[in-house]
């Protein structure tokens, strides 16, 4: 998809608080005045993939985007242009009710009007589709303009309650909605708010008060339009996609079974990269690839060398398969509802218990970082695989008792034949103890001079300057 593309699913979201402009009238007459005294504010959240076009365009052809919490319970009974509508029925939409009823409605307002009297927010939520996408799907008509409104209906009764849930409104949340199809792009608009409301409050600086958090997370908003394309889908994109990921999932697994056996690993560089792996694990600790502990990074840098080798000879095959179909895989999500890039959004995140507000840059549709990001996480599975081989049989690549003299440095050669002109096999303690062996007394120690990093990265490499570190190794004498 270009930058300047338009996604298949487009979602706002705004919402509205009353702002006390008054001091505490509780004991004065006055007090009845309240809704007088009231700064209703409108406050539209700035949404990762949403340019300002696209909301300028929303907020005309949905006009009720434009009114405050207030002005919103007046419009609630006034007639929505989307429907044909009788005097029984109205074209909202709710949980329960396809159509529901105007003695429902009165009831619907009653509720706004008591969430707004306890301070409550109104959320109004826009969710816009491209006609095409629709069309794709089955559930537009592009020669009459009909659509199937209730498969849309059914996708937003699914989606909505699991938004509520992920964002952790009260038990007294309710919600309502409405199709717009006299626009250019066929919309949803859903109103929701709490009558009592759970949400946390935090002091907001620039007006210099408690306010309810407003926004909804970025991946609350993700997840919404995710499923809201999953729901939409027909049978055959669907089947399309389940194939691709049947594809991938058997790929994963061959690479998976095939990763580590040790009979075949018949290359020498592979063998070392392997021992080494082994030999440099944390002694009596959990093994896990995606663990940052500093005696684990040595561990790691070979294993990845291990994997390196692996893609290149004897996995390569499966291996560029799997990139292939992964990216042939993201693909189909490339239009479905991407961002553009460089579009400013609010990003929250707590510190120290408080809400901070920051502005963020949507990175747009990134494919060969979310190809990168699967790769890694392959890359993780195959891993863990190898460490729990390890767990259970430790590996025997070569004959314990091999002499390893030349596998050190030209430096720790030298200082190991100063100390002891008759060593042979030399290995850490942890190493032969993980072996399975026990030392006997007169094993012999000498002192090798290793590097040693104040951190690693998350592939085993040493980040700055390294300090020399004397460690002992353990020989046996021929």
């Amino acid at each position: 998809m270009s930058e300047s593309s338009s996604p298949n699913i487009t979602f706002m979201l705004q919402y509205t608080e009353a702002n006390s402009a008054y001091v505490d009238y509780t004991n004065r007459d006055e007090a009845v005045q309240m809704d007088n005294d009231l700064d209703l504010e409108t406050h539209r959240q700035s949404i990762e993939g949403m340019t300002e076009s696209q909301l300028q365009k929303i907020q005309t052809e949905v006009p009720e985007t434009t009114l405050n919490f207030q002005e919103y319970i007046d419009y609630m009974n006034r007639s929505y242009a989307t429907e044909t509508q009788s005097d029984e029925l109205t074209a909202i939409f709710t949980q329960d009710a396809n159509y529901l009823q105007r003695e429902k409605v009165t009831e619907l307002k009653q509720k706004l009007e008591q969430a707004h009297k306890n301070g409550s927010l109104l959320w109004q939520g826009v969710i816009s589709f491209d006609n095409e996408f629709l069309a794709a799907q089955g559930l537009y008509d592009r020669a009459t303009g009909r659509v199937d409104q209730q498969a849309i209906k059914t996708v937003m009764r699914d989606v909505i309650p699991k938004m509520i849930a992920k964002e952790g409104l009260s038990e007294s949340a309710f919600w309502w909605g409405n199709i717009h199809l006299n626009t250019d792009n066929i919309h949803v608009h859903f109103g929701l708010s709490e009558i009592e409301s759970k949400r946390e409050k935090f002091f907001y600086q620039p007006r210099h008060r408690m306010e309810y958090r407003g926004n909804f997370s970025q991946k609350t908003i993700q997840k919404c339009k995710s499923d809201v394309f999953h729901g939409l889908i027909n049978d055959k994109t669907r089947s399309a996609l389940l194939r691709k990921e049947q594809i991938l999932a058997n790929l994963k697994a061959n690479l998976i079974d095939q990763v580590f056996q040790e009979s075949r690993v018949v290359r020498s560089t592979e063998k070392n990269f392997l021992e080494q792996a082994y030999n440099h694990l944390p002694f009596q600790k959990k093994w896990r690839y995606g663990s940052n502990a500093k005696d684990f990074a040595v561990s790691k840098f070979f294993l990845d060398k291990y994997l390196d080798s692996y893609f290149e000879h004897d996995g390569k095959g499966l291996y560029q398969e799997f990139l292939q179909e992964t990216r042939a895989f993201l693909q189909t999500y490339e239009g479905a509802y991407s961002a553009e890039k460089n579009q400013t959004y609010e990003k929250l995140r707590k510190i120290d218990g408080q809400v901070i507000r920051t502005q963020g840059v949507s990175k747009g549709y990134d494919l060969d970082h979310l190809v990168a990001r699967r790769e890694a996480e392959l890359r993780e599975r195959l891993a863990n695989r190898i460490l729990r081989s390890f767990r259970e049989t430790p590996p025997k690549f070569q004959n314990p008792f091999e002499a390893n003299l030349t596998h050190f440095s030209t430096l720790n050669q030298q200082r190991i034949l100063d100390q002891l002109p008759e060593a042979s096999v030399l290995k850490s303690l942890e190493a032969w103890q993980k072996l399975g062996y026990q030392l006997a007394p007169e094993a012999k120690a000498v002192t090798i001079i290793k590097p040693v990093y104040g951190s690693y990265d998350k592939y085993g490499n040493g980040i700055g300057q390294p300090d020399s570190t004397k460690t002992k190794f353990m020989t046996l004498v021929k």
